[in-house]
């Protein structure tokens, strides 16, 4: 059962009796892992209510819609907002009004756009879950058709509570490592930016910061499709990844290509599950930029070392700034810096 006070405090911000210091209390309580299943529990009821409910004069229910939303009175929803994280800053106020707008859409949904079905039972698959990593924290989820997921720090994954009768689609920005349930009638597929993974089942690392030129695929087991949309050449393509091979799709350039990994490379990836993260002759530019977004901070590479390879191991449990001396010493660079900004400089590669 939900905890006495969240519950006041939910109730509150929906009604809009709320003061400005209970809703940053509410925001705060509902960024901790441990109350997330009574949040859920607090939109069931009120998914609920909006059934025993549903026979509210219309100005009533705009109100209502008002109330929860916090618009400005103009009685609709044009579209759902996408939560986007914020390079080296997290915002709790900001991803606990999202989670309760994602939640309480779905309510909106079945109320405003329903209401000619004979069934009054809202469908379950108009449930959108979220969940979100902050910097050095790791998550493993369990997906209703029980795909198994380890979220990377700094992303979020978007799914349906249940998933249709036609595929298995969620919404991925960030990183995750993916062990999909095999299901030959249900395509599993991850959409990221404009590129989509469609798989059946099978394992495999998928690589898509908003603040990285890049998306990475590489498969561990199994095969999965990779599309793009070419806007260039206006057509959609196509290739096929297996184990040991890997799929980069460069934003700059809008190509898509793949590549062999060596027999040690794909293997690593399963090390992320335990939020271990081995890098093998990789440019230093790369190791930065996802330490960046691991750890939350800011790292400058001298323009003499940015493509040296590196051999690394880390976990984000480690201290960033001991990780970073290590890798200074291997390159023979200097690291300088402190306080979340650091910078590595070398004249170039032992």
């Amino acid at each position: 059962m939900p905890n006495e006070r969240l519950v006041v405090l939910f109730r509150k911000y929906v009604d809009k009796t709320y003061t400005e210091s209970e809703k940053t209390e509410l925001m705060h309580l509902i960024t901790l892992e441990e109350n997330e299943a009574s949040v859920r529990l607090l939109i069931e009821e009120m998914l609920t209510k909006g059934v025993e409910e549903s026979r509210l004069e219309e100005t009533a229910e705009n109100d209502i819609l008002r109330s929860i939303l916090d618009t400005e009175g103009t009685g609709r929803i044009t579209a759902l907002p996408v939560y986007r994280k914020k390079r080296f800053k997290w915002n709790a106020v900001a991803a606990a009004s999202t989670i309760l707008l994602l939640l309480s859409v779905s309510l909106l949904v079945y109320r405003f756009g329903a209401r000619d079905e004979m069934d009054d039972t809202p469908s379950p698959d108009l449930l959108s879950v979220v969940v979100q990593t902050t910097v050095a924290q790791r998550k493993a989820i369990t997906l209703p058709d029980g795909t198994q997921v380890w979220l990377s720090p700094s992303s979020s994954i978007q799914y349906p509570s249940v998933f249709n009768a036609t595929n298995r689609e969620v919404t991925l920005n960030g990183e995750a490592f993916f062990d999909v349930a095999h299901d030959s009638s249900h395509p599993f597929i991850i959409t990221s930016e404009n590129i989509r993974t469609t798989v059946l089942g099978t394992s495999f690392n998928l690589q898509a910061y908003d603040n990285q030129n890049k998306i990475a695929v590489t498969v561990v087991t199994g095969k999965v499709k990779i599309s793009h949309m070419n806007l260039h050449q206006h057509k959609e393509e196509h290739i096929e990844v297996s184990a040991n091979q890997k799929a980069e799709f460069d934003k700059s350039t809008d190509l898509l290509s793949k590549e062999e990994t060596d027999q040690v490379a794909a293997p690593n990836m399963l090390k992320r599950k335990t939020g271990e993260f081995v890098y093998k002759n990789e440019p230093l530019y790369k190791l930065m930029e996802d330490m960046e977004e691991y750890f939350g901070i800011r790292i400058n590479v001298g323009d003499q070392i940015r493509n040296c390879k590196v051999v690394a191991s880390f976990s984000v449990t480690d201290n960033p700034e001991n990780v970073l001396e290590v890798i200074a010493i291997a390159i023979n660079g200097r690291l300088s810096g402190d306080n979340r900004q650091y910078n590595i400089e070398g004249q170039g590669c032992l």
